[in-house]
């Protein structure tokens, strides 16, 4: 049976034992800061290859077409991968998207939560480096991001430093896991 918590329980559980909890960053956590989120690159994707396509079909009756992804949970990596066959110009797409973006104000409050020490640890799906660069530029904290998977075993769940967990690798790194 699950248990609703009130705000000040959570934040007493949270503050009495913060190693037992981390963020989960989703795409969307980066819109506030101009990163677009995946749905709307899966559009920009879908426009380009029904134009590469050829096709003479509205966009919405050709993409129903395209049964191997279309509205499929593999869409954003079948198309991304198609679009982009090597992993250079997946990196090159996604630090155009990136190149430019400042922590907002979203990121300043995550930042100070996890300087504080309510959070170590921050699991991310975003290539971007938003929190990393809110920790160091809004607290002075340089928190240990772990990018690819061989750093994993330099890390430590003991450490007091925050520590940033890139699930799909960062966009300076050419292996990114986001392609089935």
């Amino acid at each position: 049976m699950a248990t609703s918590l009130s705000e000040q329980q959570v934040l007493r559980i949270v503050g009495e034992n913060p190693a037992r909890f981390a963020l989960f960053l989703g795409a969307k956590t980066s819109i506030s800061s101009e990163v677009p989120a995946a749905g709307r690159m899966i559009a920009e994707w879908r426009r380009m290859a029904h134009e590469e396509s050829g096709s003479t079909l509205p966009l919405q009756a050709w993409c129903e077409t395209q049964t191997d992804w279309y509205g499929q949970e593999v869409e954003y990596s079948v198309l991304f991968a198609r679009l982009y066959p090597d992993m250079a110009s997946r990196q090159a797409y996604i630090e155009r998207k990136i190149d430019g973006r400042r922590p907002a104000w979203g990121y300043l409050y995550l930042a100070n939560l996890m300087s504080h020490g309510w959070f170590r640890i921050a699991l991310t799906t975003n290539f971007d480096n938003l929190l990393a660069e809110a920790l160091s530029l809004y607290t002075g904290t340089v928190p240990v991001v772990c990018a690819a998977d061989s750093e994993v075993l330099a890390l430590s769940l003991n450490s007091s430093r925050p520590q940033v967990f890139k699930l799909h690798g960062d966009y300076l790194y050419l292996s990114q896991k986001h392609t089935v």
